[in-house]
């Protein structure tokens, strides 16, 4: 497809060759100056289109590398290339020239790319300048290029604007820039933006990149605008370089664009990131023996750890490693002692593998997590102040006495603790830094204990019961099985669950 499509362009190419003046078009410019500041978002394919309203027009960058351009000869410089002159990466680009010049600037909101038309720093813009968003924006920019010595006194929507993360322009010392983040803005609603000049520019950038006062010229200026060298002129009706040439240049052309549009098209579709989670859950263990009557009481979970994250399009894979915590308790009535319940404490490493979607305001996910338990601990406990009916030992009114609590260590060597998770969430946006962003999810996990099968008892084991009571007001005489240790558990499916929510930081684009 790629081939063909160039073969087309060639075709229709020669075809205008024969005709008329080459990659000519005419334009009516109507912004123009001799000096420009760029702000980037650090997004692959951002950049900024530069073209010459006279000849020769000598043009000077941040970096301090100087262009020679004729009239209507257009120059781009990618952001990836916006450096100072010992070559390190800035975030501005600063734009000077002998003769006016006009300036396009591409830069980014989010996963789509926003132009406009970059104002000269010689205009004079309103002290106070206002900005109604036409549609509801999720936390858009505010790009402010003001004189150096004029960093204090700027009021945002009744509120004395803190300067302190702004920054020199590179390559001019004269002029400093800030990035302002807007939160959530409705429909309607009005920015109004007030400052201590009158030589300052403010833009919006979200759905649409926009400048709050344009600059007003007092002409227009006509050109027909070309590309960059190779250049082609018509003398006598013939071209001045051979066809053969020309046909050559214009194909490497097309496939650095090709190249270009392509590698875009990738870093645009897939991500990876990292991420920290942070989650609390109600943990059950539904439990059912023969021989006694269980129920679930009050438990918890817990978990935290840290992810990689790939996504492509819409689609999501998270895995990385966690440690968790789980406290679960099950009630067993009808007892010789009242309010009888085992705790079962488990913790360990979980590595979550899972998959799902991520759209602008949502995601799921689906999968498994493998969990290893590391450490376990049992705890029986009943209340000792008073004796059951079902008991043979008479009720007596002794008075009210702590509980009777038995508490005990199991050995655990990485059991084996999978479980099937589903994840619903929402994407809250970013935080103090553009890329750390945050979510909530509501989470639920199932799982079982597959050790649990192969636990038989043997013949000549002794057989347990859950709870004996020798003298009620004797603690000595209490005697509490864990309900692991009763036969009645082994062999069976012991399973567990939580359902919670699930806290994520997000590190990356």
């Amino acid at each position: 497809m790629k081939q063909i499509r160039k073969n087309i362009i060639l075709c229709l190419c020669w075809l205008t060759f024969s005709t008329v003046i080459p990659a000519v078009q005419a334009e009516t410019i109507d912004s123009y100056g001799t000096e420009f500041v760029a702000i980037s978002n650090y997004k692959a394919g951002e950049h900024c289109v530069i073209t010459a309203l006279f000849e020769p027009t000598h043009v000077t960058l941040s970096n301090g590398r100087e262009l020679v351009l004729m009239r209507g000869e257009r120059f781009r410089i990618n952001a990836d290339q916006w450096c100072t002159p010992d070559g390190t990466r800035t975030r501005s680009l600063y734009i000077k020239a002998d003769e006016p010049i006009h300036v396009e600037h591409t830069t980014s909101f989010g996963e789509a790319y926003v132009t406009t038309v970059l104002p000269s720093l010689s205009c004079e813009a309103q002290t106070e300048q206002h900005y109604t968003f036409s549609q509801r924006m999720v936390k858009p920019l505010l790009f402010i290029i003001t004189p150096a010595d004029k960093l204090t006194g700027f009021v945002l929507d009744g509120k004395v604007l803190k300067m302190d993360n702004s920054y020199l322009v590179s390559g001019s010392s004269e002029w400093a820039y800030v990035v302002v983040d807007l939160g959530n803005r409705k429909a309607g609603s009005v920015l109004t933006l007030s400052a201590p000049t009158d030589r300052f520019h403010a833009a919006i950038v979200g759905q649409e990149y926009t400048y709050l006062s344009p600059c007003e010229l007092e002409a227009s200026v006509s050109i027909d605008t070309i590309h960059s060298v190779p250049q082609y002129v018509m003398q006598n009706g013939e071209l001045t370089q051979s066809h053969t040439a020309a046909m050559d240049s214009l194909t490497n052309e097309l496939d650095s664009i090709d190249d270009e549009l392509e590698a875009m098209a990738e870093d645009s579709i897939n991500h990876h990131r990292a991420a920290i989670y942070l989650q609390g859950a109600y943990a059950g263990m539904p439990l059912k023996m023969s021989d006694y009557s269980t129920s679930m009481g009050l438990g918890f979970g817990a978990a935290a750890g840290v992810m990689y994250e790939f996504q492509h399009r819409s689609f999501l894979m998270q895995t990385g490693a966690g440690f968790y915590w789980l406290d679960r308790r099950v009630n067993i009535a009808d007892q010789p002692a009242p309010d009888r319940y085992d705790r079962a404490l488990s913790a360990g490493i979980e590595v979550p593998i899972l998959f799902g979607k991520n759209f602008k305001a949502v995601y799921y996910l689906f999968g498994v997590k493998l969990g290893f338990d590391i450490l376990g601990k049992q705890t029986s406990a009943c209340s000792p102040y008073k004796v059951s009916p079902a008991s043979s030992q008479p009720v007596t009114d002794a008075p009210i006495m702590a509980p009777v609590i038995r508490e005990g260590q199991y050995n655990v060597i990485f059991d084996l603790d999978p479980r099937a998770s589903a994840e619903f969430g929402f994407n809250l946006g970013q935080e103090r830094s553009d890329i750390v962003q945050s979510r909530l999810a509501f989470f639920a996990d199932w799982g079982f204990y597959p050790m649990n099968f192969a636990r038989v008892p043997l013949p000549s084991d002794p057989v347990p019961v859950s709870t004996k009571v020798g003298n009620p007001a004797d603690y000595s005489t209490y005697e509490l099985t864990h309900f692991y240790s009763l036969p009645a558990s082994h062999g069976i499916l012991l399973q567990h669950f939580q359902v919670g929510l699930k806290f994520t930081l997000v590190l990356g684009k």
